[in-house]
């Protein structure tokens, strides 16, 4: 993956989450915008086309939750791929209507999420730019914020 190609949204109330799961992206060559609930992101995403993927909390303060938020985006980007992360809800009810949505139970690794990403990101990408090099697949340092 090319330094800061990819844009992802990180959608989470929690501060230190939000600060960590942040900080890993970036180590990990994504640029990171970030948002502390639904409203926010739907600000964000509308100002900055370029976000490839919106990461979200499911649980969270604000208009709407997180699988509210997934619905909103389906409906008016679905180019955008969706991850969330929940601790409360299963991936039964989180993916009923959202069949292409990813969901990680809480707690999760950051360098799972990273790797999903990038996975999301090749099955998207042109042919003639597919192949991940060897060290960037395998690259999974974590931050210590």
């Amino acid at each position: 993956m090319k330094q800061g190609q990819y844009t992802v949204l990180v959608v989470e109330d929690e501060f230190f989450i939000l600060e960590y799961v942040s900080a890993h992206l970036r180590d990990n060559g994504f640029q990171v915008a970030q948002a502390s609930d639904a409203d926010e992101a739907i600000w964000a995403i509308s100002a900055r086309p370029e976000i490839n993927i919106v990461f979200t909390d499911v649980r969270m303060p604000g208009s709407m939750d997180g699988i509210q938020l997934a619905r909103w985006i389906r409906e008016n980007y679905p180019d955008i791929s969706v991850i969330i992360a929940s601790g409360h809800v299963g991936p039964e009810v989180i993916t009923k209507d959202l069949h292409d949505v990813m969901v990680f139970a809480k707690p999760y690794k950051p360098e799972a999420v990273s790797c999903m990403m990038r996975e999301l990101l090749n099955q998207r990408r042109p042919a003639s730019d597919l192949a991940l090099t060897p060290h960037e697949h395998d690259h999974t340092t974590t931050s210590k914020t």
